[in-house]
């Protein structure tokens, strides 16, 4: 039989994520246990605030039918190498086995020690690609904001004179571009049509 976990604090596995993926392996959503933590309790690594895990870990698992704790990848098991490898210890002095989907890893009570070494192993090349990916996507996001901050400072000077109206309404789109030291179609691009501006002008919202 298959029990489900889950838990919060994983960017690319949101809790609902996890949660279809687990269905869509045959857990029933009634066997599934929740964690909901804050992320703050897990940069202090204290496997005490997974409280679902506990309880699930302290039952006996029935033997005859094959109970298997399922999660949606392996590093959602634990939040540190530690941790992991007393999670695998209590799982199976109780008798569950252990399923991590994304990966296809199956651990058994009766695993070896090279089994549970690769394991280990896999356990932090995922964390550590988590954590890769997580700082790649803040730093593209802070160059989209740098890119976008400064975007907005060189084109300033065009927006004022854009619209149809005011100290632009007589002069052209190839004008301003001449003024400000941008093409025609950089202005265009960025701040679209000259009458749309106009409107937006008017309705005070430009």
């Amino acid at each position: 039989m298959k029990l489900g976990y889950v838990r919060d604090g994983v960017r690319d596995w949101p809790p609902e994520k996890q949660a279809g993926a687990l269905q869509a392996a045959g857990v029933d959503p009634s066997r599934i246990r929740f964690d909901g933590l804050k992320r703050n309790a897990l940069k202090k690594r204290n496997p005490a605030v997974l409280v679902q895990r506990a309880l699930m870990l302290r039952q006996p698992a029935d033997r005859l039918a094959h109970d298997t704790i399922v999660v949606a990848a392996i590093r959602l098991l634990a939040i540190s190498g530690q941790d992991f490898l007393d999670t695998l210890a209590a799982a199976f002095s109780n008798g569950f086995a252990i399923e991590a989907l994304e990966s296809g890893t199956v651990l058994q009570p009766e695993s070896t020690a090279d089994d549970i070494a690769k394991a280990a192993k896999l356990f932090a090349a995922e964390r550590i690609r988590a954590a890769t990916s997580a700082a790649q996507a803040v730093a593209s996001r802070r160059r989209s904001e740098t890119a976008r901050a400064e975007r907005d400072r060189t084109l300033g000077p065009a927006r004022a004179l854009w619209p149809l109206a005011g100290e632009g309404a007589e002069l052209t789109a190839a004008q301003i571009a001449r003024r400000v030291g941008k093409s025609e179609r950089h202005l265009k691009q960025h701040l679209g049509p000259r009458r749309k501006a106009t409107e937006l002008l008017r309705d005070g919202k430009w």
